[in-house]
Formats: C-alpha cells, sequence, structure tokens
C-alpha cells in the first residue's frame, strides 16, 4: 500500500523512533543505520529517491507530508496515545486521484501493551 520509499515516516516491521529537535524532524531505524532528517519549516525539501517533503507543527500536533516522483502522495499526523506511546495516521493515494486511503498504525513504548 504505501510506497518502501515512505517507509521512514511509520515503518511496518520496526518501531518509529522519532525526535524531534528545534527545527528539525530526524527519523531512524532502530539499529541506527538510518536516519532520514525533515526540516520544520514548512517548505519542500528533496529527500533521498526523488522524495518531496513537508514537516509542520500544526497546533502542536506533527505533520509530514510526502510526495513521490509519479505523483502518489501521502499524509502522516503523529499523535500520542493517552497511555504512552504514538499512534499514526496516514491518508495516501495518487495526487489527482477521486478516491484515497486511510490507515492508522500503533507504536507502544518498551514495556506497553496494546489495549483493546
Amino acid at each position: 500500500m504505501l510506497r518502501p520509499e515512505f517507509a521512514f515516516a511509520a515503518p511496518l516491521a520496526q518501531g518509529l523512533l522519532i525526535q524531534r529537535m528545534q527545527a528539525t524532524l530526524i527519523f531512524a531505524s532502530r539499529d541506527g543505520r538510518r536516519q532520514t532528517l525533515v526540516p520544520l519549516q514548512g517548505d519542500p525539501v528533496e529527500l533521498e529517491g526523488g522524495v518531496r517533503a513537508i514537516a509542520q507543527d500544526v497546533d502542536g500536533v506533527l505533520e509530514l507530508w510526502l510526495q513521490a516522483a509519479d505523483g502518489f502522495e501521502a499524509r502522516y499526523r503523529y499523535l500520542p496515545e493517552p497511555a504512552g506511546g504514538l499512534r499514526v495516521a496516514i491518508e495516501a493515494g495518487e495526487r489527482d486521484a477521486t478516491s484515497a486511503y486511510r490507515v492508522e498504525r500503533v507504536y507502544l513504548q518498551p514495556g506497553g501493551s496494546a489495549g483493546g
């Protein structure tokens, strides 16, 4: 469903590590081999693989917009979970398409458990 080049934003098989600096979001893999930096400036930046990215803080909620070279887009909203962890709400689809899909991923803090 989501593009492999977008995997850093909400990985399916690994945990999600995000560090927020004053003007930058840092997405890192658990093994530390890969890091992706996205400025929190609201202007588009070019990432590896021709991906365009915009990161913003919208009323305290981190949002990330990604666009592949072929027009496929995804919007990520990073929402804290009340019991700890992070919920990522994702909307994705082709830029000119009339339909899109939505999915959520929940990342728990180590030692946490998923609620029903």
